[in-house]
């Protein structure tokens, strides 16, 4: 006789209990969701007004970050441009120099700090500028450039005021770190003194 089957809403009787029932199957485990692609990055977009930001580089909510494009057409004065930004570059440029750099070096660092200037410092208040990215390499690096030669020219001369003079157009070769540097450190290990002497 087969055995009776439990009535739905109700207590199975001692009979129903006895009857033996197969133990159920373990859950399978979760499957990991597959992870989401990454991003392409997308040029010339039409921003939403949310995006409408003077900012050089802007981090969305969503983790995006968005570039802006550099503007030609800046707000600056003709001094600031063709002036200001072009002495900036062969400051730069007489840096490396005198820390030893050559040529290439030297240009390549002028390249990379115009970029983080207009990317970092200036883009808190004023769009990136075309102008700037490429006046300022592109002039600096010539004027520092001649700067720099004449300026070790002139530092290898025995007289002291062509050596003054040296030192005025890259005036970076008057630190320690300078290739040219006429720092001399003497140590006494007795006394445990440190002197620094230069020979102008």
């Amino acid at each position: 006789m087969p055995p009776s089957i439990p009535r739905a809403g109700c207590s199975p009787t001692p009979e129903e209990s006895a009857v033996s029932r197969p133990a159920p199957k373990p859950a399978a485990p979760p499957t990991p969701a597959p992870p989401s692609p990454l991003k392409k990055a997308e040029l010339l977009l039409e921003l939403p007004e949310i995006c409408n930001t003077p900012d050089g580089m802007t981090l969305t909510a969503d983790g995006d970050i968005i570039l802006s494009a550099p503007n030609w057409n800046d707000d600056s004065d003709a001094v600031t441009n063709w002036v200001s930004h072009p002495l900036l570059g062969a400051t730069n440029f007489l840096v490396y120099r005198s820390r030893g750099h050559g040529l290439v070096a030297s240009s390549l660092g002028v390249v990379l700090q115009s970029f983080l200037l207009e990317y970092t410092i200036e883009a808190t208040y004023n769009r990136p500028s075309l102008h700037d990215l490429v006046i300022t390499p592109l002039l600096g690096i010539p004027i520092g450039y001649g700067l720099d030669s004449l300026s070790v020219y002139l530092l290898k001369k025995e007289e002291k005021p062509l050596r003054y003079l040296g030192y005025v157009f890259n005036p970076f070769n008057l630190l320690p770190t300078a290739k040219e540097s006429r720092w001399r450190v003497t140590v006494d290990p007795i006394g445990k003194n440190v002197a620094f002497s230069m020979r102008y």
